[in-house]
């Protein structure tokens, strides 16, 4: 390919300016010289920082006092294509798209706004605790992200910690629980589908997380089909590890990726839970199977409400 022979400051410059990352795959020679962290950080940046710049940090009683639960797609900065295609891109990691977001602050973030931590929107505004101090310090911006990761971590193995049934009423405030919620990329950028159908490990696991902290959904610019949201969840009910399958399961439901099902898929999965429930060998196993009982059925009988109203 005849970009391939352009200087590469040069051929970068067009990378930007373009936002075309087809370039990036046009060749394997192309590929690699721009596979570096500090270039893939930087072009992070550039898709995302106009978002970061007017929303970084605001405080979720500010955001809805003056837009309700939600803010205009048409209100935020930033260009959702560019951001949905790097997100498309499988070196699009958390810790990638963190260190991204670290670099911006040092260089522009922390004069300019506070990293807050969100409380629930189930809170009204005027009953809100006064936000924590501002963190200042932007060394504190991945560690704040690392604090908030933990406590959903820690929130999903109490559903399946102790002696007792699980309680779907757990389940039910897990998945609408809203806090350490920002505005992290634009309302209508996409959910890429890699995310969704796996393969899955705890760095995915934490990408999926990072893009729900900062207020992604499937929405009506996803245009996956529930057949792409059936292979991911096939294979995070596959996965050995338990304890990630809980964590992902959760992060898909609190995606809204079942929620678009056609009722006869919802009545089959129910009806292997129901068969897997009877054949579990350990308790922890049997818990996993509630909480996705619980999960489908929250889903299910949500849409089954809205088709009889």
């Amino acid at each position: 390919m005849a970009g391939a022979e352009l200087p590469t400051e040069l051929l970068e410059r067009i990378i930007f300016m373009s936002r075309n990352l087809n370039i990036l795959r046009s060749s394997l020679r192309i590929s690699y010289r721009f596979s570096s962290r500090p270039f893939l950080t930087e072009l992070v940046e550039a898709a995302f920082a106009p978002t970061w710049n007017m929303r970084f940090g605001d405080h979720r009683a500010e955001i809805i006092l003056h837009h309700g639960d939600g803010v205009p797609p048409d209100r935020v900065p930033g260009d959702p294509d560019f951001q949905s295609e790097i997100l498309t891109c499988p070196w699009a990691t958390a810790s990638l798209l963190l260190e991204a977001q670290q670099k911006w602050y040092r260089r522009s973030g922390s004069g300019q706004s506070s990293v807050l931590h969100l409380e629930p929107v189930s809170v009204p505004p005027w009953h809100r605790h006064p936000p924590e101090a501002p963190l200042g310090d932007a060394e504190n911006v991945v560690p704040l992200f690392e604090k908030d990761w933990d406590a959903f971590k820690g929130s999903c193995a109490a559903l399946v910690a102790g002696s007792e049934d699980v309680d779907w009423t757990d389940v039910g405030l897990l998945l609408r629980e809203k806090q350490a919620v920002y505005i992290d990329l634009h309302p209508s950028a996409k959910i890429p589908g890699r995310l969704l159908t796996g393969p899955f490990d705890w760095e995915a696991a934490r990408t999926v997380y990072w893009l729900i902290r900062g207020r992604a959904m499937l929405g009506p610019r996803d245009t996956w089909s529930w057949e792409l949201t059936q292979q991911g969840y096939d294979h995070i009910m596959g996965l050995g590890n338990k304890e990630l399958a809980l964590v992902l399961l959760m992060l898909l439901a609190k995606m809204g990726a079942f929620s678009h099902w056609p009722m006869f898929l919802f009545e089959q999965k129910l009806d292997d839970v129901t068969h897997q429930l009877g054949h579990c060998k350990t308790p922890e196993d049997w818990k996993l199977w509630r909480c996705v009982q619980t999960v489908l059925e929250t889903d299910r009988n949500k849409k089954f409400v809205l088709a009889k109203s």
